[in-house]
């Protein structure tokens, strides 16, 4: 009997993009961050790489593929100190017995080939419970509590409307009729000028925050996924969303607001990612995570006014260095504090 290493080869998104979409177009918790076009436009931009691999059997056929990311934080001084690798949608694979095996080559090859350069691997599912892939445990993937907030489309405008909480609608009304206008497109322009208010944002909070680049690379590989909004008030730019749009799913991707007493123009710009993905389609609004359930989570108490239904597909976690890991997280926490953030 053949051993597994021999039954299958490693193949990357870049190879052969048209078999990595085909199966990614097939598998039923198939997301954009699978598509060879997204591992791309993060394999180009600055602090980002993809490590994304598939299994190739020998008649050509792909069984699996992974799509992990490696991500520098701020602390980009020392990289493989301060990276991880982040997998934004979960390990795509059939259930047949080929496919699975398939499956532990690539999280064995994964782990072999990354655990000198990053510091863990994490797995952060869009579709499925992280507790259903039981390849992930036996490879040594410890799961945690992660929730998140999923708004399901199929209902009219008015519908959608009456579900927003009472406070969040009328601040949602009040903010439009005091002036902020709400600017969509994917221009590289309008990219920019969301880049800058998500980076302001971010900074404050002592959130890593991507270059405008992944924007722009995004753009030009996925086309029309790319969403852009920004939110304008008394002359200024207030508040910035980047989000993308793909298969039957609207995710809300990056996000930042200048902190205003007169109006709530983050709230404006997701009620109207929320119609145009209704009325483009799609059938669920994903507002990209609410943070672990059993600690405080300002972001989570916005996206709970809208009312979608909460679903817990949590994360997990494989840490090739505790030691070094505990030294960069106490270093982060320091510098938050020295920055006052709590």
């Amino acid at each position: 009997m053949q051993s597994t290493t021999s039954q299958f080869e490693i193949i990357t998104p870049e190879q052969d993009p048209v078999a990595w979409d085909a199966f990614v177009m097939t598998h039923p918790a198939r997301s954009v961050f699978h598509l060879a076009g997204m591992c791309r436009s993060f394999d180009q931009s600055r602090r980002f790489g993809s490590l994304a691999i598939g299994a190739r059997d020998k008649q050509h056929q792909i069984r699996a593929l992974i799509a992990p990311i490696r991500v520098e934080t701020f602390l980009s001084i020392a990289p493989a100190f301060t990276s991880r690798a982040i997998m934004f949608g979960e390990p795509l694979c059939e259930a047949t017995d080929q496919s699975i095996s398939a499956m532990r080559f690539l999280l064995q090859h994964h782990e072999n080939t990354a655990k000198n350069s990053v510091l863990l691997t994490e797995v952060r599912s869009v579709n499925s419970a992280v507790s259903k892939c039981p390849i992930l445990a036996e490879e040594g993937y410890v799961p945690k509590r992660f929730g998140n907030f999923v708004i399901n489309l199929d209902a009219t405008q008015e519908e959608l409307w009456r579900r927003v909480g009472k406070q969040m609608r009328g601040n949602i009304s009040r903010t439009l009729r005091r002036g902020v206008d709400i600017h969509a497109g994917n221009s590289l322009e309008l990219a920019r000028r969301a880049h800058a208010i998500i980076q302001r944002t971010l900074r404050r909070s002592m959130v890593p925050f991507p270059d405008v680049d992944l924007f722009e690379h995004v753009k030009a590989n996925l086309s029309d996924a790319l969403q852009i909004r920004v939110a304008t008030f008394e002359g200024m730019d207030v508040a910035g969303a980047v989000s993308l749009a793909w298969g039957d799913r609207y995710f809300a991707w990056y996000g930042g607001t200048e902190r205003l007493k007169k109006v709530h123009p983050f709230g404006a710009i997701v009620w109207d990612e929320i119609k145009w993905a209704q009325e483009h389609g799609y059938r669920y609004y994903d507002f990209g995570g609410a943070g672990d359930p059993d600690q405080p989570y300002g972001p989570r108490e916005f996206k709970s006014r809208f009312h979608g239904e909460w679903v817990e597909h949590g994360r997990c976690t494989q840490i090739y260095s505790p030691r070094l890991l505990a030294i960069a997280e106490r270093g982060y926490q320091s510098l938050k504090q020295i920055a006052g953030v709590k």
